[in-house]
């Protein structure tokens, strides 16, 4: 797991890589991104504890105050409790489970570069490393290199589409938040289909 973060005008907080393991090894760190909050968790995932740490690695950086305070806009993974509320000054905003597909400006103008960055080099590893598999070991010297790549333009697409800078109110009509017709239309439909479904199945069976 990565966990990334940037404000408005593109600058970015270091990442934190999660690895899937019980302990750290120095190895799996090795060439990662300069400042990068390393840690591992039995899943891979971030998780509260993880949360907090990553929180004080965001204060100690920018050293928000409450004269100088921030909005951290977060997509909800985990439940935040108090203890995280005290470590920042600020205030917290989670974005709608779901509208995360219009408010998620890191997904265009981040994290789909990243991803498709990351991608092609992981193929010329393998290209000039024929019969090898792509470790643990490899993974943040590869991502490194395309971390720094899907920084440049990073914002210029992402946050004028989801309306938080320059703010845009008007940028989403109600229509985009409901349900999609196939949604509603299978809901519609299902009770039905069941209906058929067992009667087909109870025929059967007196058969």
């Amino acid at each position: 797991t990565v966990v990334c973060c940037t404000n408005t005008v593109g600058t970015f907080i270091p990442p934190v890589i999660i690895f899937p393991r019980k302990r750290r090894k120095p190895e799996l760190f090795k060439d990662a991104p300069a400042g990068t909050l390393l840690k591992v968790s039995d899943s891979g995932l971030i998780n509260l504890e993880l949360f907090v740490q990553w929180l004080q690695h965001f204060q100690n950086l920018i050293n928000a105050t409450k004269e100088d305070s921030v909005l951290l806009i977060l997509q909800p993974r985990i439940t935040l409790q108090h203890q995280s509320c005290n470590i920042l000054q600020g205030e917290f905003h989670c974005t709608s489970l779901v509208a995360s597909h219009e408010l998620q400006p890191l997904d265009v103008g981040f994290f789909g570069p990243l991803k498709q960055i990351y991608a092609t080099d992981a193929d010329k590893w393998m290209v000039n490393y024929p019969g090898n598999t792509i470790t643990q070991c490899d993974i943040c010297k590869i991502l490194k290199a395309a971390y720094e790549k899907a920084l440049h333009g990073e914002n210029e697409e992402g946050h004028p589409s989801d309306g938080i800078h320059p703010y845009g109110l008007e940028l989403f009509r109600e229509e985009d938040f409901a349900p999609s017709k196939l949604l509603i239309t299978m809901t519609q439909e299902e009770p039905e289909t069941q209906d058929a479904e067992y009667q087909e199945e109870s025929v059967t069976q007196d058969a």
